[in-house]
């Protein structure tokens, strides 16, 4: 029941709404997909209730599978802070953007890797900076932590000026 379940994912927040979801997920996996979650993005995002960023994470985690970058807006306020998209750019269109010249082989760790600091950064400071973070928590050897892992993506982390660093 949509109670049930409610009082299981309380700790997830805003579960009543989740509840129901998952209770109407469950359905049409039942009536539709004989109970199995299908392997398929374009069928994972014919689920009410389930967007992209849940199918891609769903079939990475579930299956292995790779179609695209789970984006969320914690994970384009990564991108943002190290200047490979704008704020302008939707969180759809910076995945596809970042896509384009990211491998293939770190796109189904993007989201479980960067989320959580990406949600440091949204709450932590106003539109900060990687560099104000990194600076901030881990002194300069995150600074220089930082600038190995983007240079390993042939980038360079930019500065406050928008210079290369």
């Amino acid at each position: 029941s949509v109670s049930t379940i409610s009082t299981v994912i309380a700790p997830v927040g805003i579960n009543n709404r989740k509840a129901k979801f998952l209770r109407n997920m469950a359905t049409h996996l039942v009536n539709n997909h004989q109970g199995m979650v299908p392997r398929q993005l374009s069928m994972l995002l014919k689920i009410k209730g389930i967007g992209r960023k849940i199918a891609l994470i769903n079939l990475f985690e579930v299956y292995g599978l790779v179609e695209g970058i789970p984006i969320d807006s914690h994970l384009r306020t990564i991108f943002v802070s190290l200047v490979w998209v704008d704020w302008m750019t939707s969180s759809d269109a910076s995945g596809q953007s970042v896509q384009l010249w990211m491998p293939i082989s770190e796109w189904g760790n993007m989201n479980r890797i960067y989320a959580g600091l990406g949600q440091l950064l949204r709450t932590k400071a106003h539109q900060p900076t990687l560099n104000n973070i990194a600076s901030q928590y881990f002194g300069d050897p995150g600074i220089a932590l930082l600038d190995d892992i983007i240079k390993g993506y042939g980038i360079h982390r930019k500065n406050n000026a928008g210079s290369n660093v």
